[in-house]
């Protein structure tokens, strides 16, 4: 049972992100949607995604897991107090290129306290 496990997707479905852990192109590579261009790229040794952060400005998010192995990898984020955020751009390793798993939405990044009320 372990075996068969380990030798799938699944046990690479949740990993910190290395060189050989991370498909996504994260060579200075952008994507825009609704206007705003997202940027993936690498600095020190770590990856970084700039997106759209609550107050409405670009916020370098550091990538602190990658999730998933194929057809698409998304990559968590820090964004602050603790918390950890899915964005909602994604890699397709199939087609090699980013892309918006919401392509009609606009939805910001750290999206604001799920518990406030407004």
């Amino acid at each position: 049972m372990f075996s068969a496990w380990s030798d799938s997707h699944h046990a690479a479905a949740w990993q910190l992100p290395t060189p050989k852990s991370v498909l996504g192109d994260f060579d200075d590579a952008s994507y825009k949607h609704h206007g705003f261009d997202y940027h993936f790229l690498t600095r020190d040794g770590a990856n970084q995604i700039v997106a759209d952060g609550q107050e409405g400005k670009p916020v370098a998010y550091p990538v602190r897991y990658v999730v998933g192995v194929t057809p698409l990898q998304q990559y968590l984020v820090d964004i602050g107090r603790g918390r950890l955020q899915a964005l909602d751009v994604a890699w397709d390793t199939q087609r090699k290129r980013w892309f918006h798993l919401y392509p009609d939405q606009w939805l910001k990044a750290g999206g604001g306290d799920p518990g406030a009320s407004g």
